[in-house]
């Protein structure tokens, strides 16, 4: 018989219906493939039963980490990171377009590059919650200095205030000890899903729930993170931003534990299927569920495992055009055989073709390319000048250039 929610059992119960769903959840409570939490939905503790779907699905979301960890083995290295930065450009603006928070790529992309330069001290929206992104797990450049998941209710509200620093209005901060102390209503935009927990108490031992089983390191660690994650969007700390924190930490726990770019792909597949999302949270909610978690992560793995085959998909189809691509950079030698450093020229139109490929953003600037070449402004400078139709630029302050027509053209990128 297929697996039903708790709800479905009782309305389709003939007779006894609270008999009927009361039997069926003294059954799951205690059976051996039961995890538990102790974390209150209404009167029930939060549990789940590993089905056989479920386990399914987690045996697929590690095959296709396997799979992913060895494609990547084959990104150039000079590209890696170039699409890491794809990836965290769609990640914050799916996690802003969930909450209805617009934002550009192009903005949001400026506001990652501003977040790795330190001299860049003025202000540019979103660079605080870009920052806080490019310090998680595999991304941040010293792995001594990346992030780790919050040890207590006061480093969680540093770790809120850091991540959406300018993006709160003053109306909406938080007016308790660490957490709001007025009544709150969640909705999906059109309607009412929860009313969050009551009260600064309940809502710091609600979070030190969520910690406590952020800490307890168990072999269903996957598991753990997406019940996190319902804890903390169901407790609903704060009075704005709780979505965008929420989705924050969980990218700060899968990164901990699994590829930076599995973590990286999550927030576009929950905008891309955001009606799933929210109903996962209102059915996991509803009292005839008794504090059941199982659809729920059952929802939440499926739609990972799905952003899992999107990057596996589109990983193959960029390491097939690298291959074209490396290829097609015999004509541009041939081309470029005369200049004065015919390396160093065609290394730069290959590194502007990895942009193409791998990157979301338009060209490179002058600085990386200097850094890239590993000579100085000027002499990089000589080497543009050099390349004349195969290169345009995007702006000249600071200089930015990309790959000209002609080099598309005969790199096949057109």
């Amino acid at each position: 018989m297929e697996y039903q929610s708790l709800k479905k059992v009782f309305h389709r119960a003939k007779v006894d219906s609270r008999g009927v769903a009361d039997s069926e959840f003294s059954r799951r409570i205690d059976s051996p493939s039961t995890v538990h939490w102790d974390y209150q939905v209404g009167e029930h503790s939060l549990f789940a039963v590993v089905t056989r779907e479920l386990a399914a699905t987690l045996e697929r979301i590690w095959r296709n980490e396997v799979l992913i960890a060895k494609l990547w083995t084959s990104v150039p290295d000079s590209a890696s990171r170039l699409y890491l930065f794809e990836l965290l450009t769609a990640e914050l603006q799916s996690t802003n377009e969930i909450e209805s928070i617009f934002s550009t790529r192009r903005e949001i992309a400026e506001a990652i590059e501003y977040a790795q330069k330190e001299k860049h001290t003025g202000k540019r929206r979103f660079k605080e919650m870009a920052s806080q992104y490019l310090a998680l797990p595999g991304i941040a450049p010293d792995p001594h200095h990346s992030l780790t998941f919050p040890a207590d209710p006061a480093a969680l509200r540093a770790q809120y205030d850091a991540l959406l620093q300018g993006e709160i209005h003053q109306q909406d901060s938080p007016d308790g000890a660490l957490f709001r102390t007025e009544p709150v209503e969640i909705t999906d935009g059109q309607r009412r899903i929860h009313g969050g927990a009551a009260g600064e108490e309940d809502i710091t031992h609600r979070v030190e729930t969520m910690i406590a089983t952020a800490n307890r390191g168990t072999e269903l660690e996957l598991l753990n993170v997406f019940a996190e994650h319902f804890m903390f969007e169901h407790t609903h700390p704060f009075y704005d931003g709780n979505g965008r924190m929420g989705r924050f930490l969980m990218s700060l726990r899968l990164a901990g534990l699994m590829s930076p770019q599995t973590a990286l792909s999550l927030s576009p597949e929950l905008f891309r299927q955001k009606s799933r999302y929210y109903k996962a949270f209102e059915d996991a909610e509803h009292p005839l569920n008794c504090g059941e978690l199982t659809f729920f992560l059952y929802d939440m793995a499926s739609m990972l495992a799905t952003a899992q085959v999107a990057l596996v998909e589109w990983l193959e189809i960029r390491l097939r055009q690298v291959e074209q691509l490396k290829q097609q950079m015999e004509s541009v030698r041939e081309l470029v055989s005369g200049h004065t450093k015919p390396e160093e020229s065609a290394s730069i139109v290959l590194q502007l073709a990895l942009v193409d490929l791998f990157g979301a953003r338009t060209g490179l600037s002058l600085d990386e390319l200097t850094e890239h070449l590993g000579t100085s402004k000027p002499t990089t400078r000589k080497r543009l000048e050099e390349l004349g139709p195969l290169i345009e630029t995007v702006s000249k302050r600071p200089l930015v250039v990309r790959l000209g027509g002609p080099a598309r053209v005969i790199l096949g990128l057109d």
